[in-house]
């Protein structure tokens, strides 16, 4: 029988019963590594003396593996690997640098709307064909973006 699944992956409670916890908890299993006050004599000492003695016992640690230096890290690539890294590299850059670029677009265009021409009047025409020009222009940065991004994960890979 199939049954309908909701939203990522969920489904109503009467097809899926929530599973029972038990209201009582289990104690745990281990003892408390803590001593305990109400116990008398010296079998708490004598209990810490033998985790004291397990606890000395280093295991060998095995040592990390040797770095590889920089210089040896593209010792396998040819010279079309060289190609991609470097274009992957540039596309990265643009990719990068569009933040930029369209920080200072987006700044235009809070001018325009903020400030009024110099006659202090402002001419609805002319701000509306500003505003146009500026956002075809965050349009055809976000193309680039868009581009570039696709460029340097599909080198990079």
């Amino acid at each position: 029988m199939m049954i309908s699944r909701g939203l990522f992956g969920w489904s109503p409670p009467h097809m899926q019963p929530l599973t029972p916890v038990s209201e009582v908890s289990e104690p745990p299993e281990s003892p408390s590594p803590y001593p305990d006050p109400n116990e008398t004599g010296g079998t708490a000492t004598a209990a810490q003396a033998e985790d004291d003695e397990e606890m000395e016992e280093p295991d060998e640690v095995e040592p990390p593996p040797a770095a590889v230096p920089f210089s040896q890290l593209f010792a396998c690539a040819d010279r079309f690997d060289w190609v991609l890294m470097i274009v992957g590299s540039v596309a990265a850059a643009a990719h990068g640098s569009a933040l930029i670029v369209y920080l200072h677009y987006f700044a235009k265009i809070v001018e325009v709307l903020a400030f009024p021409n110099d006659s202090g009047h402002q001419r609805s025409d002319s701000q509306f064909d500003r505003l146009v020009e500026l956002s075809l222009t965050i349009v055809y940065i976000a193309g680039g973006v868009f581009i570039s991004g696709w460029i340097e994960v599909s080198c990079w890979i």
